[in-house]
């Protein structure tokens, strides 16, 4: 069905009064489809009595649309389906917030002509369950679909190069995943807290995955990043507690602080051989991770990073470490051995404390500071060497207390 109105400038007044004429005898139509031609961005309004904007289920609109027209769809209290392929709406740009929490609406086919879809265009319409995003699309910006958390599938046009800030937060219904090739940026929580998201389909491109870009996703099981990859941000894959594995990049240089903090599933992990930094609590509480390989490659490792990974049994400090930083292999419950570098200058405050299994150490003559609590609840350390180098060494570095 179909409602055409050839608009004239210079008869509005008779337009509207035939519209209305048309719409209540045409709508009268007991049927769940309507479609309606608009010649005049703004005038969807007139063509459409206040009885049919309460009962209309299903809208096709063709013709020129702009956000007022849009401002009225969204005051119909039934409409679920809403096709705009055949229209050109201004600008073809989704403006933003245009669509934020229209709760009811479940499907919506986007016009084929538009290239943008503007900052929290979808947010929070908890009802959406499919979108058609159209091929002519380069951008969409931040928080486009943020807690659209019936959202089932998506396809992310070619166009696309980068998925911005907080785009799909919160869309927990998601499963799947592909991004085009030409993504080159996952930005800061883009998929935060997609907790249904069990794959990701990475393509080769991708420079840095942005901070808590996957935080939360906890049904994310298996992930390989592209060799285009060179940064994981910080909180990247954050409390992932069903990720069991992930190969990382082979061109990867830095492991952002609190990257793979609470994956609880990683069993193991190889760091590749560009690795130069390891952040802050990178791997904190990784309780399953039993296996790690450090390259030489690696100068820092910085505090808490491998704290609580209470199944890690051994461990090869890589050559250019100078420093074992606070905390750094702090309740690391199975660690039966461990190689430390022959550079190694410093042992900071609790950097083994609490490794119960530990029963031998052998500290290179390079050492000079050993730091308070350094091997505190040691229980199986029964006796160590201190090198003749050592300059300061503080007077609690090695307290065991057995029950």
């Amino acid at each position: 069905m179909e409602i055409k109105y050839m608009l004239m400038k210079t008869k509005l007044l008779f337009i509207v009064v035939w519209g209305l004429f048309l719409s209540e005898d045409f709508f009268a139509q007991n049927e769940s489809t309507y479609t309606i031609h608009v010649e005049i961005p703004g005038t969807l309004h007139v063509m459409v009595t206040d009885d049919y904007r309460q009962i209309i289920p299903d809208l096709t609109i063709i013709g020129n649309i702009n956000d007022d027209d849009i401002l009225f769809v969204r005051k119909m209290p039934n409409l679920v389906i809403l096709r705009l392929e055949d229209a050109n709406i201004a600008g073809n740009t989704i403006s933003d917030r245009l669509f934020e929490r229209l709760y009811r609406l479940e499907t919506i086919l986007l016009p084929k002509s538009l290239v943008s879809i503007g900052d929290a265009a979808f947010r929070e319409c908890t009802g959406l369950k499919n979108i058609h995003i159209p091929d002519n699309v380069t951008f969409i910006g931040s928080r486009a679909f943020w807690g659209c958390t019936n959202l089932l599938d998506l396809k992310i046009p070619e166009g696309i190069s980068s998925i911005s800030t907080y785009t799909f937060f919160g869309c927990s219904s998601l499963t799947y995943l592909t991004l085009p090739s030409g993504i080159i940026s996952i930005e800061n929580s883009a998929f935060r807290e997609c907790s249904g998201l069990k794959n990701v389909k990475l393509s080769d491109g991708v420079l840095a995955i942005e901070n808590s870009a996957f935080r939360d996703c906890i049904s994310l099981t298996t992930l390989t990043l592209p060799t285009s990859v060179t940064n994981i941000g910080m909180s990247a894959f954050r409390g992932c507690t069903g990720l069991t594995q992930i190969t990382l990049s082979e061109n990867l240089v830095f492991i952002g602080d609190y990257a793979f903090w609470d994956c609880t599933g990683l069993s193991r992990i190889t760091i590749p051989n560009k690795v130069i930094s390891i952040g802050s609590y990178a791997f904190y509480n990784c309780v399953g991770l039993a296996a790690v390989s450090l390259p030489n490659s690696v100068t820092a490792i910085e505090r808490n990073a491998f704290q609580r990974c209470k199944s890690l049994s051994n461990i090869t400090i890589p050559d250019k470490i100078s420093v074992i930083r606070t905390l750094t292999f702090s309740e690391c419950a199975s660690l039966t051995n461990i190689t430390l570098p022959n550079n190694l200058i410093q042992i900071e405050s609790g950097a083994f404390d609490g490794c119960f299994s530990l029963s031998n150490i052998n500290l290179p003559a390079s050492v000079k500071s050993i730091d308070a609590g350094a091997f505190q609840y040691c229980y199986s350390l029964s006796s160590m060497t201190i090198p003749n180098n050592v300059l300061f060494l503080e007077a609690v570095f090695f307290v065991i207390v057995r029950a």
